[in-house]
């Protein structure tokens, strides 16, 4: 399990490992310090078909929003942080609730829902998702999934699941 905790000063991005039965096997332990002048949300994680553990998570610093991912071995060591480069998209607008989901062999989607504008307090978001070919290394543009006009309904927390057809299931709150 990844999860993000925060105190008055800073987050943490934590794992915590636990048995096929639920019992605790390994405490949690600190992945990354982020400092609270940012913002983190959203940590999804998965074990890629190579072994490799892929971590992402939704990130701002300063004005500039991004998906920030780090890889790990052995859920222990982590790799430092890096951007998704996903284009198609403002770096000014948030991203948020990110899900990922392995299609293939080094074929992962990354899901996330994407601020498109903002009226008043009511915000316009879109679910998109991103390719990559590579596990993780490059990504295609966005492409959106839903496509709300306005701020009375919007797609947010997609989700996607790999059938045993093949196929890819999406669901997403809207």
């Amino acid at each position: 399990i990844v999860c993000l905790t925060k105190d008055g000063t800073n987050y943490y991005l934590k794992t915590l490992i636990l048995s096929p039965t639920g019992s605790v096997a390994s405490g949690l332990s600190t992945i990354a310090t982020i400092a609270g002048s940012n913002w983190v949300s959203s940590p999804a994680v998965v074990r890629l078909s190579s072994g490799t553990f892929f971590l992402a998570y939704a990130y701002k610093t300063g004005t500039t929003y991004s998906i920030q991912k780090r890889t790990s071995a052995d859920f222990s060591s982590w790799s430092a942080a890096s951007s998704c480069s996903i284009g198609g998209l403002t770096t000014a607008n948030r991203r948020d609730n990110v899900s990922l989901c392995e299609a293939s062999a080094n074929e992962l989607f990354i899901w996330f829902d994407y601020l498109e504008s903002v009226s008043g307090a009511a915000e316009k978001t879109n679910c998109y998702y991103s390719i990559s070919a590579d596990g993780g290394t490059t990504w295609s543009t966005a492409v959106a999934v839903t496509s709300y006009p306005d701020v009375t309904a919007g797609g947010r927390h997609p989700v996607a699941i790999k059938r045993n057809t093949g196929g890819l299931t999406v669901a997403f709150h809207e």
